[in-house]
């Protein structure tokens, strides 16, 4: 991954999947990260980053119903993703299960924590695969 490409982060709206963003953020210092509300996203957010972390707190939350619409009608062929929730295996198999067709690379394991330093490593891990 280049330093100039852009690092999308799409949460949902618990404040606990927030969190993990920011984490996410602070352990990717340095790099260009856009942090989108699911429920604020548009289809070049996604077409404008080369990787993707992907997370919500529950499966299918409201907020993802945008996405869930775009990433049914896009090529995500040439992007990264990794997926995430504070507490939800099923938020992760949801958010994997959305994306199955897009074409899209699964980076790494999914993420299901809330501790910051694991989140850190899990995020550098992710992007270096």
């Amino acid at each position: 991954m280049d330093d100039d490409d852009v690092i999308l982060i799409l949460t949902d709206e618990a404040r606990s999947s927030r969190d993990v963003a920011l984490a996410i953020v602070t352990g990717l210092f340095g790099k260009k990260i856009q942090v989108v509300r699911a429920s604020e996203f548009s289809g070049t957010d996604i077409l404008g980053a080369s990787f993707c972390f992907l997370g919500c707190a529950k499966p299918a939350p409201p907020d993802f119903k945008h996405f869930e619409k775009v990433v049914r009608h896009i090529n995500l062929t040439l992007r990264r993703c990794a997926f995430f929730s504070p507490d939800s295996e099923e938020a992760v198999h949801y958010l994997a299960e959305l994306v199955k067709d897009s074409g899209i690379k699964v980076s790494s394991l999914p993420l299901v924590s809330s501790k910051p330093l694991e989140i850190k490593k899990w995020a550098w891990h992710s992007i270096k695969k």
